[in-house]
């Protein structure tokens, strides 16, 4: 049986975690979203996902917090920033995606950077001008 990648989808609105957690799963993944830091850093102290995804609705502090838990516990975990306009406000390393994309454009770099050798390259300019908001 072959692994089906695990991802912790953390914000704080709940209507758009269950519509990423919904377009992700659709992908074979098996997601986990959360609106809590304290349930974030729990999930998180009990098992390493593949990919962690951090929606644009977290507060500066909220995600700070829970890149400083991910890079203090699991320094090698994928991370991807949503984002709704501009650069995110942290700076980091990490992949950053603009939700007005769309849900094809969050499955295809979902999908790039859990399984690199399967998928295509995903390229941010096919996706730039698109507004379906995600």
């Amino acid at each position: 049986m072959s692994h089906r990648a695990r991802i912790l989808v953390f914000g704080r609105d709940s209507s758009l975690l269950e519509t990423r957690q919904l377009v992700l799963e659709t992908i074979g993944r098996v997601v986990d979203a959360t609106t809590k830091l304290d349930q974030a850093r729990l999930l998180l102290a009990h098992s390493t996902p593949d990919l962690l995804v951090l929606c644009y609705t977290l507060s500066p502090d909220d995600r700070s917090a829970i890149l400083g838990t991910v890079r203090k516990i699991h320094p090698e975990l994928k991370v991807l920033v949503l984002r709704a306009d501009g650069p995110a406000s942290v700076l980091t390393d990490d992949e950053e995606f603009n939700i007005f994309w769309g849900a094809a454009a969050l499955r295809a770099i979902v999908t790039e950077m859990l399984e690199p050798q399967v998928s295509g390259d995903f390229t941010r300019n096919e996706h730039e001008d698109s507004r379906s908001v995600l």
